[in-house]
C-alpha cells in the first residue's frame, strides 16, 4: 500500500516536523517565516536542530508511491 505524504513526511522528519510543514502549505505567513528562519521557527516549534546544519531550503519532490489522500 502507498504512503501518504504526510505518513512519509514524519517517518523522513518527525511528527513535530511533519505537522509543521503540513501547516505550512495552507498558512502562507507560516510559511513564508519557514523560508525565511527555518531554525527559529523550528525551534519555536520544539524541534532541534543539530549542530552542523545549515539554514538552506529543501525542496521535495512526491515521486512514484506517494498518494496524497
Amino acid at each position: 500500500m502507498a504512503k501518504r505524504v504526510g505518513e512519509k513526511r514524519e517517518e523522513i522528519f518527525g511528527k513535530k516536523a511533519a505537522d509543521l510543514f503540513t501547516k505550512a502549505q495552507t498558512d502562507e505567513g507560516l510559511s513564508k517565516k519557514l523560508l525565511s528562519d527555518p531554525k527559529g521557527v523550528l525551534k519555536e516549534h520544539g524541534i532541534d536542530v543539530p549542530e552542523g546544519i545549515s539554514d538552506e531550503t529543501m525542496n521535495m519532490v512526491v515521486g512514484a508511491g506517494l498518494s496524497l489522500n
